[in-house]
């Protein structure tokens, strides 16, 4: 469980940074819809953390499902052309070496702890959650 603590610190950790360079060092106009889900993001990683300090069973859970869905998120948001309200596609935009960096630290970061969420819960964490068991042959 050390290990889920050390990674959620360091997706809080990066989704602050990346979220100080929104602010900071981009000087544009960001929607609000966009500042809303980044906000919804932290807050699920600061529940995912606060289960793993507490070494709580669902603490792998919310490890695999915050991280990978962050993962995703911030690939969604990011990297695919516009399609929504929540769309700031870095391709076209001019911006920097540390920008690029803070946005795929966050996918990177996810898809840590998610990936570290997830093999707890195979592991037998559990999380609460019931795996389906092999079929037995014989």
């Amino acid at each position: 469980m050390r290990l889920l603590v050390r990674l959620n610190l360091l997706f809080v950790a990066v989704l602050v940074l990346h979220s100080a360079d929104h602010v900071v060092r981009q000087h544009r106009h960001t929607p609000g819809e966009l500042g809303f889900v980044g906000l919804a993001g932290l807050a699920g990683a600061l529940v995912s953390l606060g289960l793993a300090l507490r070494r709580h069973a669902r603490a792998p859970l919310a490890a695999a499902t915050v991280g990978l869905l962050s993962a995703v998120g911030f690939l969604a948001v990011h990297l695919a052309p516009h399609w929504s309200p929540v769309s700031d596609p870095y391709p076209g935009l001019g911006l920097d070496a540390v920008s690029w960096a803070s946005m795929l630290a966050g996918v990177a970061a996810g898809l840590a702890l998610g990936v570290a969420g997830a093999r707890e819960l195979v592991a037998g964490g559990g999380g609460g959650v019931r795996l389906r068991e092999p079929a037995r042959q014989g």
